[in-house]
């Protein structure tokens, strides 16, 4: 792993330190579920798709670019919008549900290392943004497996199963 050599190893103490301890939040963005480069010595390829590949694949289902033929298929928003407009909301639903569990090469979604570490470090709240569950999965196996003692609390910026019950 490449650590900046900007930050003063100090600051990294402290920060190692303070994880140990419980007292930082973990942020999870958008990609926190992408899969691993190439190269990588903990490789993770049975990602779910990002927004863009998302996008894609709902463009393709819906036949988006035979409507609009010059415009951008990974737009997420805007393709939802047209699958929504043109099958119907339930199917919507019912569509991203199928492809956020299956990745790029139609296998099923799994828990990366990254997540499987994370879990088991004793961050008492976890904030997040991405749209599956992962990571959820990822703590409640390091609860059962006894590498997790305490309980955390999980805050959705956008919580999936918000928005799928609201479609």
């Amino acid at each position: 792993m490449n650590i900046p050599s900007n930050i003063p190893a100090e600051t990294w103490r402290e920060i190692v330190k303070s994880v140990r301890e419980g007292k930082c939040i973990l942020f999870l963005g958008s990609m926190a579920s992408t899969s691993s480069p190439a190269d990588s010595s903990f490789p993770y390829t049975n990602a779910p798709p990002n927004g863009s590949n998302l996008s894609e694949r709902l463009a393709k289902e819906c036949k988006y670019s035979d409507k609009y033929p010059d415009e951008d298929e990974t737009n997420l928003q805007r393709v939802a919008s047209y699958y929504e407009f043109k099958k119907g909301r339930s199917l919507l639903v019912q569509a991203i549900k199928k492809e956020i569990c299956k990745t790029a090469n139609e296998q099923q979604v799994g828990i990366s290392p990254a997540f499987c570490m994370l879990a088991e470090l004793p961050f008492p709240i976890v904030i997040t943004t991405n749209y599956d569950w992962l990571f959820d999965q990822a703590f409640n196996l390091a609860r059962t497996m006894g590498r997790r003692e305490k309980n955390i609390s999980f805050a959705y910026i956008i919580p999936c199963w918000m928005l799928l019950q609201k479609m």
